[in-house]
Parts: C-alpha cells; structure tokens; sequence
C-alpha cells in the first residue's frame, strides 16, 4: 500500500508540475518535461483538467499549438464536461477560439457539457463578448438550449449585458424560445429591470405578450417589480393591456395595488378595462382603495370604474376603503355612487377645450431655499387642493 501511495504521490508531483507549466506558459519546461524527462503531457488532475484545458484557460496558442503536435486531444472533457474551448470561451480568450473552430482539426463548436451548456453560453454567461463574436462568426448555434431551457439570449438579457445583448441579435436569435419557467429573454430583462435589453428585443421582434407559466406578461413583471420605465416601454411598443396571469390579475391590478400612478394613468388613458374581476374578485379599484392610493382611485373614476361592484365578501371599495380606515377615499367613493355627482365630478376633472386664465404665483424666495421646493411639487399641490375643492363643491 506503501509502494501504491508513493506512486499516487509521484504521479500527482509530475501532474501539477505540467500543469504549472502551462499556467505559466512556460514552453521551456514543457518541452524539458517531454524530452529530458520522458513525461508523457496528456494528463490530468482529479478534476479532469487537463494540460491543454489549463494552457487554454490562460490563453498561450504556442502551448496550445505544441500540446495538440504532442498528441494532447483538444476534445477531451473536464468533470464538468468542458472542452478546452469552453475554457478559451470563458476567460475570452478569442484567438483561440478562433483557432479550435478554425484549424486543420475543428472541434465541435456546439458541443455541450454535463449542462447541456455550450462555448457560447458559457462565454455569454462571463460576458466575454469577443469569444461570443468568435463563436456567432464561425458558425455557433445561438438557438441552442441548456438544461434550464436558457439560450445565450436569455442568460444575456437577465444579466443586463446590454451591449452582448446588441451582438446577439444581429445573429438573427429565435425570439420566442421558452425556458423552463416558459419565461423568453423579454420576461428575463424586463423583470430584471434591464431597459436597454428590452429596448433592443423588442427592435428585434419579441413577442411583447408571450405569457409565462404563471400567466405574465413582460408588462406583468416589470410592473411587478415597479420598474416603470420598462413597463411604459412595452405600452408604447402595443403590449396587449388585458391580460390576466393565473390569479386573474391585469397589468391595471398590479399597478393600482402597488400605487403606480404614472403606470395606472397610461393604462386607463390607453383604454385598459377598468372594472377586470381578478381570482379573488377583486378589481383594480378595491385594490387601490385598499392600498390608500387616492390619486389612482381618483385616476380609475375618471375612467370610469364601477364602484358598486363588491368582491366575494359582498364588500365595495368604500366599504374596504372604510375598513383601513381610508376616510377620505371612503367619502370619496360614498359620493360616486350617484350617478349625477359622479358625471359632474368627471366634468370638473376633463381638460376643457378653451385654456385656463394665466394666474400669478408670488414666491418667497427664502422660504424655496429652505425648503428646497420645487415647481413641479408646488404644480401638484395646486392640481391636488382644486381636484379635491372642486369635488366637495359637488
């Protein structure tokens, strides 16, 4: 056993002495190992990795070149399943990706490892975009699944690799590829909060309603997360506004629950439904009365939600408003249910077709310096007192 261990020892001393070598790029040892010493160089250590995997990772062609003249197969696999490509991918070493693909031998360019990944996902998921150009040029599959049914696209798009992204998409990617939460690299960006992802998807034809096994959409998710650029991003570019996930939520439901005002008003002035039953028979304007958004329950009155609608309790939105102790929304929606106050209300609340009469704001300056105001807060205050005058007026 003695005799077994001392050979286990000595083997180990000479692998990772070639395996210096090549990290080093030490051609001069290298060669001293293979013809002083007689050492054969194809081995490898406990982790599979080879001389040529170690001389790849580092990026030295002439070792890479003088291994391969050795007998060193440039196929061979790590544990992981990684080729010496892989390696070169990964810490973008371009030229020899270039030379695996290219040279008199080609190694399998869309070969894939113990994760069904390939060098590209691999170079993508290390953002090495010069690897990902070598491999797109020279023939790399950019459709190709891994076993989470991610693309190169998808890993691009949830990392927020904008400009990798860009790169992608002039390889002409398959855009609606699912992976295995059926989510496609839209779901990815936009619930990652990615806009320059989305922004160059969506130009390279995504499909901006494609729902993922819970039923949301992009618009779905970036509302979701609250990312209100995005989610203003798919409603320009014609996202469907109705759309309901598995609980039965609108992208309307979402917003008026989170108190996204600027979201809620595009939806309503874009024409979303307004008075959508989700699963819990709640509509947009229970949720927002419940949340204490007065401005999105005034939002959804304007565009007409029906406030006598109750939710599987029996209960209307003033009677939930009520319930969290919202008193004013509660008065609000008590005053909206006559139909006569609620059209004078609406009335009041529409834009007029001839201008206001300009009006004069005198300033304190001392008190804008100490208190830091600002016009747009002042212009909102005055837009809030005359909505809410002219309501009690009613």
């Amino acid at each position: 056993m003695a005799a077994n261990g001392q050979e286990e020892t000595t083997e180990d001393i000479i692998t990772s002495a070639i395996l210096v070598a090549c990290e080093e790029g030490n051609l001069a040892a290298l060669e001293e190992l293979a013809n002083v010493h007689r050492l054969n160089l194809n081995v490898a250590n406990r982790l599979g990795e080879t001389a040529m995997h170690v001389s790849s990772g580092a990026g030295y062609e002439q070792l890479v070149v003088y291994l391969q003249a050795r007998g060193c197969p440039t196929e061979v696999e790590d544990r992981r399943g990684d080729t010496p490509l892989f390696w070169a991918a990964r810490n973008g070493h371009a030229h020899l990706v270039r030379y695996f693909v290219s040279s008199k031998n080609p190694v399998n360019i869309n070969r894939v490892n113990r994760n069904k990944e390939t060098a590209l996902h691999v170079a993508t998921r290390y953002a090495q975009m010069e690897s990902v150009l070598a491999l797109l040029e020279n023939g790399a599959d950019i459709d190709i699944q891994d076993e989470h049914g991610e693309t190169a696209l998808h890993i691009a798009s949830w990392h927020g690799y904008a400009l990798l992204l860009s790169i992608l998409c002039r390889f002409n990617p398959k855009m609606d590829l699912l992976n295995q939460d059926d989510e496609t690299a839209l779901h990815c960006a936009a619930a990652r909060g990615h806009l320059e992802c989305v922004q160059s998807l969506l130009e390279t034809g995504a499909p901006v309603d494609a729902q993922d096994q819970t039923g949301q959409t992009a618009l779905h998710l970036a509302l979701r997360r609250s990312h209100i650029d995005i989610a203003l991003l798919l409603i320009t570019k014609g996202c469907s506004l109705d759309i309901q996930d598995e609980n039965g939520d609108t992208p309307l439901h979402i917003a008026s629950r989170l108190g996204l005002a600027s979201a809620v008003q595009t939806l309503c002035h874009l024409g979303a439904s307004v008075d959508v039953i989700n699963a819990q028979s709640l509509t947009p304007l229970h949720l927002a009365a419940k949340e204490g958004h007065i401005e999105i329950v005034r939002c959804l009155c304007l565009a007409g939600a029906n406030v006598h609608i109750k939710n599987k309790d029996g209960f209307t939105a003033e009677i939930i408003a009520l319930a969290q102790e919202n008193a004013q929304i509660g008065s609000l929606l008590s005053k909206m249910k006559s139909d006569q106050t609620r059209d004078l209300y609406i009335e009041q609340l529409c834009p007029l077709d001839s201008p206001l009469r300009r009006i004069k704001l005198k300033l304190d300056w001392n008190d804008w310096i100490n208190h830091r105001c600002s016009f747009e807060k002042i212009f909102r205050q005055l837009a809030d007192d005359w909505q809410q005058l002219s309501f009690e007026s009613v």
